[in-house]
């Protein structure tokens, strides 16, 4: 596995906008020409993109991260101009290697209803599943060999306010559900049906290792259980072997 774009990026690119702008894309264009030209000879499979909606989200609608701009208008042009920069970079690939597998690593989160049932809950689920999880994915699904999906959480929402149970959680906050990676498959498999599904990162924070053993044993018998159901689930990569230094902690 080679992937593309984890969001870093060149200073030069970035001071002249980055993402945000549509002829700013060239230059991404040219990078994977360049990869494919040098490194993809003997490469099996090729994330172009990692994350755009946690990028987009934090990047521009949060600002917690570089640029720290806060714009939702930004935010939206970002997430868009990352699905036509998958599109490019898709068929620059297969033009020179039809045989490599190519799709990105979106992150998924299993979005509940915290009151299962009530009118507002579900319309809030419905609402943040698509724009969050699907909005995206259904704008490159025709250049998506797979459906490569991280996922690490689970978010539960009572009207417009998200309230998670206050544990389990990992050293970063979020409430750990593992076995909720099964339903996110089922729903992958509904929406794209025939399309093979990889987890691209699935992992655990867990500085004292309090939690690791229980996450990778339910996170294993959520996968048996896909296989059961005849879910084209064909790949797992663990995030990650080594320490991970957090973007913004």
């Amino acid at each position: 596995f080679i992937n593309l774009w984890h969001w870093t990026m060149p200073t030069w690119f970035t001071d002249m906008g980055g993402f945000e702008k549509r002829r700013n894309i060239r230059y991404f264009e040219a990078y994977v020409q360049k990869i494919t030209n040098e490194l993809l000879y003997d490469v099996n499979y090729v994330l172009t993109i990692n994350e755009p909606n946690v990028y987009m989200g934090l990047s521009y609608g949060d600002g917690e991260w570089a640029t720290q701009k806060k714009s939702k208008l930004l935010a939206i042009s970002v997430f868009h101009n990352l699905a036509i920069a998958h599109k490019l970079a898709y068929k620059i690939i297969k033009k020179s290697y039809p045989a490599i597998q190519v799709g990105a690593a979106h992150q998924l989160v299993n979005i509940q209803a915290f009151r299962p049932g009530h009118w507002l809950d579900e319309l809030v689920v419905k609402i943040m599943r698509y724009t969050w999880n699907w909005w995206w994915l259904n704008r490159t699904r025709r250049q998506q060999d797979f459906i490569g999906f991280n996922n690490y959480h689970t978010d539960y929402y009572k009207g417009f306010s998200r309230v998670n149970p206050d544990e389990p959680v990992n050293d970063l906050g979020w409430y750990m559900e593992p076995q909720a990676i099964l339903p996110l498959m089922q729903r992958i498999a509904y929406h794209y049906p025939g399309k093979p599904i990889i987890i691209t990162e699935n992992g655990v924070a867990d500085a004292t290792d309090t939690y690791r053993k229980w996450w990778l044993e339910e996170t294993m018998i959520a996968i048996k259980t896909a296989h059961s159901q005849d879910i084209p689930l064909i790949g797992y990569l663990h995030w990650s072997l080594l320490d991970n230094f957090e973007w913004a902690y």
